[in-house]
């Protein structure tokens, strides 16, 4: 595999054979060429002749490109560039170069990529909040929510270009820029005394940009990265500290003061997610869905059923829902297995990772958020990943091929390893997003389960769940008895695993939060229930105990148990 690292002014290359450890590459580094090429294919050219540089002249198995500019969801081309880029900012010479190199080659953004390596390498975490601003010729920037993209409308957010009435951020930031304005290159900013003054308003432009992070996305770390950083751990600058000190004084009152990490060796992390991308792209490629649609069930309608009258398509629906509903009892026993498992992931601290699209991704989305504040477990204990990103999961996030990209950038970030399961959900089977991410997972020693109707034609999983519901009355509209019975699977799932956890008693739910009027008369009514006390005494007993149900019943139970034991 090979990973490009196009900058603005270098580009950076590392080849990793399919036996090497994911770290073990050497950097090579060659002049970027785009603002001298005289066209597309030229620089196309140009980059071909490097990668086979990279591999002694053999064709890479599959080559992934980080990039400035925000590149689509397929990983095929750009959706917006910076205009410095020249050449390298446009998509012609992406064609020219997949025709020279015959293989698998995709595209990233950088800051992107930046993050995956630093969390291939361990040094973001999936509960994080975190924001990256890469700075080398231009600013790069993305941010990543408990584990997840982070991306308001499918788009990046494009932090560098935001204008001030000193130049936009790109400029200000820009290590390029920084040097034609002062004289002193970044090395020289942070090592000489001339330097002191140009030093202080760029660390104050830093700060400035790091206080727009922190006011708009509220993160628990900010890491800079690019040659910034590089030059910063070369000459041992206390970046970190300067930027903080600074940060303290910017940021409204009540706007959480983020941790700033300085990250060495950034250059090599873009790389290092880059190739985590050529790589686990290529294996999750390989059970893309290639057959035809037309013989899926869940694809043949009820032929007629718009003709008869609105009580008798209600009643139609009705029987359809029963039937599946009846269907469904084919798969209690896998069900019941998965929720066991989940109960042996949770007692040991994993996480269960849904991942869906469209219907399914909402589904699961919402027994993800559901569980936490049902049953008290952690909130990073669950977690869903959406074809098209959370942010938008409550509007339409089917019309831009989503379902058919792949999600190893959203599991590599979310890092399931052997103490998790990923649980997909694709009620026709074949969803490349769900299957990219079960491949992923499933490599790197997580538990997989597919919840489908359709069967599948290979084994990328290591257990399913069949949903059995047949046709739709709708053809192909799975958001009805397909999504009715995935909702209803997931319940029973959790339900059970709940249960088994000691999460309920008597029947009722013991571990949430009573943070609301209903809630707390909701918990009173159960205290009262178990016990066979008063409402009243109920609620003092809560408030006795910081309203917290579990440790109420708790402590009546011990003094009963005292009492019995005298």
């Amino acid at each position: 595999m090979v990973a490009l690292d196009l900058g603005g002014t270098w580009i950076k290359g590392a080849c990793r054979p399919d036996s090497a450890e994911p770290g073990a590459f050497q950097v090579e580094k060659m002049a970027n060429l785009s603002p001298g090429c005289a066209n597309s294919r030229q620089f196309a050219i140009a980059l071909h002749d490097f990668c086979l540089r990279l591999t002694g002249g053999a064709t890479p198995a599959s080559v992934c490109i980080a990039t400035a500019g925000e590149v689509s969801p397929d990983g095929m081309g750009y959706l917006a560039t910076a205009g410095h880029l020249g050449i390298m900012g446009t998509n012609e010479w992406q064609a020219c170069l997949r025709a020279q190199l015959g293989c698998p080659f995709w595209m990233l953004n950088d800051a992107e990529a930046f993050i995956l390596g630093a969390a291939e390498e361990h040094l973001v975490f999936p509960a994080e909040n975190v924001a990256a601003l890469v700075v080398g010729t231009g600013l790069g920037f993305c941010f990543s929510k408990e584990g997840r993209w982070w991306k308001p409308r499918r788009r990046l957010p494009l932090f560098g270009s935001l204008r001030t009435p000193f130049g936009t951020y790109d400029e200000l930031a820009s290590a390029v820029e920084v040097q034609k304005r002062s004289g002193f290159s970044l090395v020289q900013l942070f090592t000489e005394d001339d330097a002191a003054a140009e030093r202080s308003k760029y660390l104050d432009d830093l700060a400035g940009m790091a206080s727009g992070v922190c006011c708009l996305h509220h993160p628990d770390r900010i890491l800079f990265g690019g040659g910034l950083a590089d030059a910063a751990s070369e000459t041992r600058f206390p970046l970190k500290e300067e930027v903080e000190k600074r940060l303290v004084n910017y940021l409204p009152r009540g706007v959480r003061l983020a941790t700033v990490s300085c990250v060495p060796n950034s250059n090599r992390l873009v790389l290092v997610g880059a190739l985590s991308i050529a790589f686990e792209n290529l294996q999750a490629d390989a059970v893309r869905f290639r057959s035809s649609y037309e013989s899926l069930p869940t694809e043949s309608p009820l032929r007629g059923i718009e003709t008869i009258s609105p009580l008798k398509i209600v009643e139609r629906l009705w029987e359809e829902e029963q039937k599946a509903g009846r269907s469904i009892y084919e798969s209690l026993e896998p069900i019941a297995d998965v929720a066991m498992e989940i109960v042996d992931i949770c007692k040991k601290g994993g996480r269960v990772i849904y991942v869906g699209a469209g219907t399914s991704g909402r589904i699961a989305a919402m027994d993800a958020v559901e569980m936490p504040c049902t049953y008290g477990v952690p909130r990073s204990q669950f977690a869903a990943l959406i074809a098209g990103g959370g942010s938008d999961s409550a509007w339409d996030i089917e019309s831009n091929h989503e379902e058919d990209a792949t999600s190893v950038p959203d599991v590599l970030l979310l890092q399931p390893g052997p103490g998790d399961m990923v649980l997909g959900i694709s009620v026709s089977g074949t969803a490349f997003f769900v299957r990219s991410a079960l491949v992923c997972a499933r490599r790197r020693g997580a538990r997989t389960v597919l919840i489908h109707e359709a069967p599948v034609e290979q084994m990328f999983f290591d257990k399913s769940i069949r949903l059995h519901t047949g046709l739709e009355a709708v053809g192909g509209s799975t958001r009805m008895k397909g999504g009715t019975a995935t909702k209803k699977v997931l319940n029973w799932i959790g339900t059970c695993a709940m249960m088994l956890l000691g999460k309920t008693r008597d029947g009722w739910m013991i571990d949430f939060q009573p943070v609301n009027e209903k809630l707390m008369a909701r918990a009173a009514r159960i205290l009262a229930s178990i016990h066979g006390i008063s409402p009243g005494e109920a609620a003092k007993c809560l408030a006795a105990h910081g309203n917290c149900l579990r440790v109420a019943i708790d402590s009546i139970d011990a003094r009963k148990n005292g009492r019995l034991s005298g």
